[in-house]
């Protein structure tokens, strides 16, 4: 209860910075595209899995998956990614925390590629990025999103995001008593629709899949798929609203039982500001309400995030992102309190294809005591995102 009246002061001193013009940022005129990314919260113990065998948790840089687009399509230029948004995209377990980097393919890429200096910035793209669960494994996913190159034909609204994405943590359990130090390997694949609804407005439809294997754990392997419905407005030159449904189903790979099912709705509001050629500054608030089966997961998570990205031409590009989850569980006495730091090297293979490497550390706490947030986290990932028609 302390954990949501705490949030309202924040959530509202948030929402006001996000909304406020920066006078010296250069406006970024795509529409970045939030899709919903697997989270920490499919790994949670369940009727179908032994208490005694907690699920692993994969943390990854949070971020709110978010993928540039442009009013009527994805946006050529960079962004943080998705897949968050660069999954942003991503968000993570404790509800809070959200994917790492280029976590799973199954979520949207983050477009992003590097300026070139010889070139004016293309103030037609801009890209911009949300996305475990604590206990469960904190599957912090982070979404990323690609660039896709503009032409002057038709734009594109139907996309294929896909990758491969590998994370190691000390504590990928999250267990107080017993960390343990282990690495998983997902991968998968996203089909995203986002037809344009209005000159501002663009409608976001996906659907994915997901395969997630542990090392020294394979009873906890799992499989995931899931759908996404949404909206996505730009409020202002730089800054853009979302409001999104999905449903999200978690299988044992083991065993083919789901052990769970969950709906999440949310908003999300996210900016990006161009400080200068080279140097973005990305940043998003995000509020989640899930409903699961089994119902001990059901939860409200509110989570902020900012991210700093400079472009290091012609294929490189740095970032350092970090991320406060809140959450409050709705059908047990438990509240998190997430936070998670990292940084991130990109390199672009192509306009649509990025290889990545990140690493840092999460830390926070929370009122179950056999909870741990604490973990150093490393990984790496290469995504692409293809333009179908």
């Amino acid at each position: 209860m302390n954990c949501t009246k705490g949030l309202v002061g924040y959530s509202i001193l948030w929402i006001g910075l996000l909304l406020s013009v920066s006078e010296n940022a250069v406006a970024n005129p795509a529409i970045p595209l939030k899709v919903e990314s697997p989270d920490a919260t499919a790994s949670q113990p369940s009727p179908d899995r032994p208490s005694t065998a907690p699920v692993a948790m994969a943390i990854a840089p949070i971020k709110i998956p978010s993928m540039p687009l442009e009013q009527q399509g994805l946006s050529a230029s960079s962004l943080q990614t998705t897949a968050t948004p660069k999954e942003l995209p991503a968000a993570p377990y404790p509800e809070t925390p959200a994917l790492p980097s280029g976590y799973p393919a199954t979520l949207p890429l983050e477009d992003e590629t590097p300026s070139n200096p010889t070139s004016e910035p293309d103030a037609s793209t801009d890209d911009l990025t949300e996305t475990g669960d604590p206990e469960l494994g904190i599957l912090r996913l982070r979404e990323r999103e690609l660039t896709i190159e503009q032409t002057n034909e038709p734009n594109e609204t139907v996309f294929l995001l896909g990758g491969v994405n590998y994370l190691r943590s000390d504590n990928i359990l999250l267990d107080d008593f017993d960390p343990v130090n282990d690495q998983l390997l997902s991968a998968g694949a996203t089909l995203l629709a986002v037809p344009s609804l209005g000159p501002q407005t663009q409608m976001i439809a996906a659907i994915n899949g997901n395969l997630t294997r542990y090392s020294r754990l394979p009873e906890l392997d799992y499989n995931n798929f899931g759908v996404q419905i949404g909206v996505q407005q730009q409020l202002l030159p730089n800054t853009y609203g979302e409001i999104s449904l999905s449903n999200q189903q978690f299988i044992d790979a083991n065993s083919g039982d789901r052990f769970l099912n969950d709906y999440s709705a949310w908003f999300v509001l996210s900016r990006r500001d161009r400080l200068n050629s080279n140097l973005t500054l990305d940043s998003f608030y995000q509020l989640r309400l899930r409903f699961t089966d089994p119902s001990d997961r059901s939860r409200v998570g509110n989570t902020l995030g900012v991210s700093l990205n400079y472009d290091l031409p012609p294929d490189f590009s740095v970032e350092l992102d970090y991320q406060i989850a809140l959450t409050d569980f709705t059908r047990q006495d438990r509240n998190d309190v997430y936070h998670q730091l990292t940084t991130e090297l990109n390199y672009y293979l192509s306009s649509n294809t990025r290889a990545s490497v990140f690493g840092g550390f999460s830390f926070g706490d929370s009122s179950d005591p056999d909870i741990n947030f604490n973990s150093f986290i490393f990984g790496a990932s290469i995504n692409f995102n293809l333009s179908l028609f």
